[in-house]
């Protein structure tokens, strides 16, 4: 699930969005408080399979959209919903505020997300696209959801292994 490009476009495009003519930011998505992470299943309580309108309950109207992708939340990201068919596809966070019940965060090392999820394939070099002298790594939990085979992904992209997102989404 590598996206280092989309993050700068969508990044970019929700600035353009955020603000208005006069230079000032404003509000455009009412994203939902919740912050959980359910491995397999949802992040920030939008779930794998649902539809366009049942997003738009849950977080309201997304602060930009653009090739099936809805933007929520701060900027620069907060949370990204991926559809395929008007139905939730991916749903991913580069956030630390979003956490597992297990405590795990963009914020956890590969070491913390192994202890939490030790059925988790942790391989170097499968991560985002790394820099110049960057190592990748990506932790992956492979897991059913509604009958989908669905992959929970915890990706890594430089030396200090600082996260670079979690995602959850349809193999």
């Amino acid at each position: 699930m590598k996206r280092p490009i989309r993050i700068a476009v969508l990044a970019a495009s929700a600035a353009l969005v955020a603000v208005g003519a006069s230079g000032v930011a404003v509000p455009t998505a009412n994203a939902s408080k919740n912050l959980t992470i359910v491995a397999g299943q949802s992040i920030g309580g939008v779930a794998i399979g649902e539809t366009e309108a049942q997003v738009k309950d849950v977080l309201g109207r997304p602060l930009a959209k653009r090739d099936g992708e809805w933007q929520y939340g701060k900027l620069p990201i907060g949370l990204i919903v991926t559809f395929k068919h008007n139905d939730v596809a991916d749903v991913w966070t580069p956030r630390s505020e979003y956490k597992t019940s297990k405590g795990i965060s963009v914020a956890s090392s590969p070491t913390q997300v192994s202890t939490a999820y030790p059925q988790a394939k942790c391989t170097l070099g499968a991560g985002p696209g790394a820099g110049p002298g960057e190592e990748s790594e990506a932790c992956i939990l492979k897991s059913k959801y509604h009958g989908h085979t669905v992959e929970t992904a915890f990706e890594w992209r430089n030396k200090e292994k600082s996260m670079e997102e979690i995602s959850i989404g349809l193999t």
